[in-house]
């Protein structure tokens, strides 16, 4: 159908378009479950076939330092013992609200959030700078990346002053 409008159609035709003959790429054992929409029962099997190659390992590589789109649920393997003593009490608080019936959606939301999310929710109150030294702390470097929290939050822009100028 065209036409100015959908209430304004002037033409009208019907229009055929043979496709390639190729296979379909989905079809075989693998992916029944798919088809029916049983997606509690997709095996590991059946999402490589998906995939197109094998399931890549599900351990994170722990020699690695913790860069800043790591999550902060990624504090269990910082090189920082203080680091991975928060990420043991930020896990076992996401556990407690779980089992109690009612999860608490913010902690879920930091627990899943990157490094660099700490500089982009907190409203300016920790710059980036500050964000990328707390995660130097984090992978080991403690009195450098303390020393350039204090220096990140001493350049960063006076917020009590930033709101009056808003107003």
């Amino acid at each position: 159908m065209i036409g100015a409008s959908s209430a304004d159609i002037r033409l009208t035709a019907q229009v055929s378009l043979a496709g390639t003959g190729a296979p379909n790429p989905y079809e075989g054992e693998a992916f029944t479950c798919y088809r029916a929409a049983e997606l509690d029962q997709v095996t590991d099997s059946a999402f490589s076939a998906l995939l197109g190659h094998a399931i890549p390992e599900q351990n994170w590589n722990e020699q690695a330092p913790l860069g800043m789109n790591d999550s902060l649920i990624q504090l269990y393997y910082a090189r920082n013992p203080l680091a991975r003593l928060v990420g043991k009490k930020l896990c076992s608080m996401k556990d407690q609200s779980i089992a109690a019936g009612k999860p608490d959606l913010n902690l879920l939301f930091i627990y899943n959030m990157p490094f660099r999310g700490i500089a982009k929710m907190m409203n300016g109150m920790v710059s980036m700078e500050m964000a990328e030294n707390i995660l130097k702390m984090a992978n080991g470097h403690f009195f450098r990346g303390l020393f350039g929290v204090i220096r990140g939050y001493l350049r960063r822009p006076n917020l009590a002053k930033m709101k009056q100028e808003e107003q």
